[in-house]
């Protein structure tokens, strides 16, 4: 009986590394989209005052900014529109002088500073709601 040749075993070739380290790259690329797109429409949907633009109109007060959310200008909540948005303010240069800050916007009669304590943040200057 002749003997049996053993069948050479396959060997890995690289292309099957460079195919998981490119699935990778994709997933955590996916993974980085969603959580922006994510993050962006609970921003949105959550009224957070950083998606605030000129023309939008916020509720709250600007005595307690932790209630500040962006509403519908015809809303009956509706407490100011946003004339203006003026970025890279301390709440210690807010403080000291919000008037001078939305100068440049002669209807804002109010005005609100957001951002992280000692760090810059952003002003939004704010016209009472015509309804």
């Amino acid at each position: 009986m002749p003997a049996a040749t053993p069948t050479p075993t396959p060997t890995p070739t690289s292309g099957g590394k460079a195919k998981g380290f490119l699935f990778r790259i994709i997933g955590l690329v996916v993974v980085a989209v969603v959580l922006v797109v994510g993050g962006a429409i609970w921003r949105n949907v959550t009224g957070d005052p950083s998606t605030a633009s000129v023309g939008d109109c916020v509720s709250g007060s600007e005595k307690d900014p932790n209630n500040i959310k962006v509403a519908d200008c015809t809303s009956a909540d509706a407490t100011g529109k946003v004339v203006g948005k003026v970025d890279g303010k301390t709440e210690s240069d807010f403080n000291a002088n919000y008037e001078a800050i939305c100068e440049p916007f002669p209807s804002a009669e109010t005005a609100f500073w957001s951002g992280k304590s000692g760090r810059k943040g952003y002003v939004l200057c704010l016209e009472p709601v015509t309804k």
